[in-house]
């Protein structure tokens, strides 16, 4: 009788304890997104207006891999022309001595890629620099000030090295939820293989995602990231 006494209560410990274990493992992350760092390191302080004749206004849009203690890894750049490429230049002079306040997964600092774009104005005589920690891709949704998801799980640049051979330029599509997962991925490319490029778009869904943020609370939101490659070097 002792033996069965025990063995019931080995099953009712189970039965409460199993969903209750089972519902923390699969609970959602506590993110905080990489933002700009509040300090004299600060990209605001870094960027200068480049050297040019007349009005002009144009944008520059950057993915950044910050590392866990807000260095800036790699930034890539790209605006629309080469004929603006000081723009972009003065953004990577910038990025070389400025931090990125670090992104943490429950409590965890993670290296990201961190997306942001800079918009130069000049009218006259008037200068203006504005820097957003976003696309810009759900301004009109969100406002100016929303950040974007940010990928911190690794994998998919070791899978576009692999397909490099057939890209030139490759754009990843999806839709971030507010816990941070992907739906909808897309791959952009006017080349490649089939089969890379569904690699690709499956390892993107499986993807670890920060979700975007609006005044604090996460949000679902369009994500693009852009793969290059050139004939002389790999840029990512």
């Amino acid at each position: 009788m002792p033996k069965l006494l025990k063995f019931c209560a080995y099953v009712v410990l189970l039965c409460v304890a199993s969903p209750w274990s089972y519902s923390e493992k699969t609970s959602t992350p506590v993110f905080t997104p990489a933002d700009f760092y509040d300090g004299e390191k600060t990209i605001h302080s870094k960027i200068k207006f480049p050297a040019w004749d007349g009005d002009v206004s144009v944008s520059v849009r950057c993915d950044a891999r910050v590392s866990r203690y807000g260095k800036i890894l790699e930034n890539i750049c790209f605006s629309t022309g080469d004929k603006y490429a000081p723009f972009d230049t003065a953004v990577h002079k910038a990025a070389k001595n400025a931090l990125i306040t670090p992104a943490t997964v429950d409590g965890v600092k993670k290296s990201v890629w961190f997306q942001y774009f800079v918009n130069f104005s000049k009218k006259g005589k008037e200068k203006r620099i504005a820097i957003y920690p976003n696309y810009g891709l759900e301004m009109e949704k969100y406002g100016v000030h929303y950040t974007s998801p940010q990928r911190y799980s690794k994998g998919v640049r070791f899978l576009f090295n692999r397909c490099r051979q057939l890209y030139t330029k490759v754009w990843i599509k999806a839709t971030i939820d507010e816990f941070g997962k992907a739906q909808d991925v897309e791959v952009i490319t006017s080349e490649g293989g089939k089969r890379c490029t569904k690699n690709l778009a499956y390892k993107f869904s499986l993807a670890k995602y920060i979700p975007a943020y609006v005044d604090g609370k996460a949000v679902p939101s369009l994500y693009m990231e852009a793969f290059f490659n050139y004939a002389v070097a790999d840029r990512r």
